[in-house]
């Protein structure tokens, strides 16, 4: 678990960066709010990590189905969060789904390689 703390720390830190060079070159492209992306896809997470981590150590013949569950409340928290910034912020709507959009991928790449590395470290541990 502490090594999945830290390279999801690593990520959101570059990509916080990445964004506060974004926002230095180009104002125009960019609102303060959108430093709060990376920080909430972190927290969904490292909250979906550690609820299939529990999962695995506790049953793990209920991995998949309790793994399916759990990505599709993520999958509808995100539209839920998008539909909702959106409605309320409409002037901004379209850079902000941009940059919500590019950190869903990045974040769900980042993730399933994770759980795959703790799957596959499991089934070796089990044999």
């Amino acid at each position: 678990m502490k090594t999945f703390l830290k390279r999801l720390l690593l990520l959101s830190a570059v990509l916080l960066a990445i964004m506060a060079v974004v926002a230095l070159i180009n104002e125009k492209y960019f609102e303060p709010v959108f430093f709060a992306i990376p920080i909430y896809f972190g927290l969904i997470t490292l909250l979906l990590y550690y609820g299939v981590n529990k999962v695995i150590a506790n049953n793990p013949k209920r991995f998949m189905s309790v793994y399916m569950l759990l990505q599709f409340g993520e999958m509808f928290l995100h539209i839920v969060v998008l539909f909702a910034f959106v409605y309320f912020n409409f002037h901004i709507a379209k850079m902000f789904t941009v940059y919500f959009v590019a950190h869903y991928i990045v974040y769900t790449i980042f993730g399933k390689r994770e759980l795959m590395k703790l799957v596959k470290s499991d089934a070796k541990n089990n044999q």
